[in-house]
């Protein structure tokens, strides 16, 4: 057997204003794109041989270029057309939340999925590992048989993620039947610094999620928290569960609505953590601080929020104060 591979991630923050071009990203081909996605070992050892196509990958930035963008797609399609008669199987590493300029639907992996589709038809299966900042629709449910994303914000499974969904997909590849994710969308937003995995109620909701896999019902499940700093139609959270046969749709349906419920119940409780405050009032406490170190940490411009050092609007606050304060 056969596996096509690619990997796109990139969170693209619409309101800063770097345009992100291929100089951003950084490409890997043949062999190094394969050892950088982390599962050579996993289909290799059930004999399954790896066809790659890119590794495209950058720090979380603006928006996506369209050339650049087009460049991407056109390696993933074109390599995927070349042999998509001799493939059993695709397996794509995703981000969800690629935003693209000029670009329709925004999101491009969204794009990128029906386009894949066109090439294989509805019965190749496709399985995706996605962070789960990453926005889902029942849309993009729909190109998949297989879709999960981490568990952990920060992403400290993110390999275990992938190698994980590998496994899932070897075992659809060798034993073929009908499967395809059920999509639970839920009308809230969370931005990434109110879902750590440590606290309440992501932490409960991680719990039901590995208890529900428990079941041999269920192929797999997760809970994606959604993208917010790009202006889309594919915004908002979503509970993904995948069924392990047809005939178990029924409960993984109960499941799904179960998980749901309980995060929309618990839906208050996705707050910051730590030392936060209004922006003012946080330099205000720094510039006052009697001992000689503080740090603060911008939601809007950490790693996790679409550009390192592209805001300067904690800089402006300070600029606003005299202070003897070395910063």
């Amino acid at each position: 057997m056969k596996v096509f591979v690619a990997h796109f991630t990139a969170e693209c923050n619409e309101h800063i204003s770097h345009i992100v071009t291929k100089d951003d990203f950084h490409f890997l081909y043949d062999e190094d794109c394969i050892d950088a996605m982390h599962i050579k070992d996993i289909f290799e050892n059930a004999q399954i041989e790896i066809i790659p196509s890119i590794f495209a990958s950058m720090h979380p930035n603006g928006m996506i270029q369209k050339e650049t963008f087009d460049f991407i797609c056109k390696q993933i399609l074109a390599s995927l057309k070349s042999c998509v008669q001799e493939i059993d199987g695709i397996y794509l590493q995703f981000h969800g939340a690629s935003g693209v300029k000029q670009l329709s639907c925004i999101s491009g992996e969204h794009y990128l999925l029906h386009e894949i589709r066109k090439i294989t038809g509805k019965y190749m299966p496709i399985a995706m590992v996605m962070d789960p900042h990453g926005n889902l629709t029942n849309e993009l449910c729909d190109e998949l048989n297989i879709v999960r994303c981490y568990r952990e914000s920060p992403h400290s499974d993110q390999v275990e993620t992938e190698r994980l969904v590998a496994i899932l997909l070897i075992d659809l590849l060798k034993n073929r039947r009908s499967m395809k994710p059920i999509i639970r969308k839920l009308p809230i937003m969370v931005g990434g610094e109110r879902s750590v995995s440590a606290k309440e109620p992501v932490c409960s909701i991680n719990r039901l999620l590995d208890e529900a896999e428990k079941d041999s019902r269920v192929f797999s499940t997760s809970f994606h928290v959604g993208y917010i700093r790009h202006d889309d139609d594919k915004l908002g959270a979503a509970v993904v569960v995948v069924p392990n046969r047809y005939e178990d749709k029924e409960h993984c349906e109960k499941i799904a609505e179960e998980i749901s419920n309980y995060v929309w119940d618990h839906r208050e409780e996705f707050q910051f953590s730590g030392n936060f405050d209004e922006l003012d009032k946080s330099v205000e406490k720094a510039i006052s601080y009697p001992e000689k170190t503080v740090v603060i940490t911008d939601s809007g411009n950490n790693c996790e929020a679409g550009g390192a050092g592209q805001n300067t609007v904690v800089l402006e606050e300070f600029l606003k104060h005299t202070t003897e304060k070395k910063f």
